[in-house]
């Protein structure tokens, strides 16, 4: 499946940590994603532009929170719901990026033996990062 071109996958990040958590504000949105910061890190300002897009689009809905902080809160429509449901059920996903330094530093040397030496590396500490993740959804 093709997702829509007005939905990333930061939208879907934040549709996903929405249907976990019924309703919030970005601050609770921010508290949540630290659960995917292995995986899939959200800069800070995506968690409070994002849900505010994705309102105007039609994805979201939002009130003002009564009493203290003028907060808004943000809950999914059937709209963003289905959407959100359509490519978490589609197979097909974008290829993994490897953003690394030390392998950076090996192709900058021009030295084969230390890029793969690194990428074997970059394979365990993948694997840690993966078991940690594992470990954190599991308390959902």
């Amino acid at each position: 499946m093709v997702s829509k071109p007005d939905l990333s996958a930061n939208s879907f990040a934040i549709l996903a940590l929405l249907e976990d958590l019924g309703e919030a504000s970005s601050y609770d949105l921010k508290q949540a994603a630290r659960s995917l910061v292995d995986f899939w890190p959200l800069a800070h300002t995506t968690l409070y532009e994002e849900p505010a897009r994705l309102e105007k689009l039609g994805y979201l809905t939002s009130q003002l929170a009564a009493g203290g902080r003028r907060r808004r809160i943000y809950t999914a429509t059937a709209k963003g719901r289905e959407e959100l449901r359509r490519w978490r059920d589609d197979p097909a996903a974008t290829a993994p990026r490897l953003h690394d330094e030390g392998w950076l530093k090996a192709f900058a040397a021009g030295d084969l033996s230390a890029m793969q030496e690194r990428a074997l590396q970059c394979v365990q500490i993948n694997g840690s990062v993966i078991r940690k993740a594992l470990g954190r959804t599991s308390t959902r």
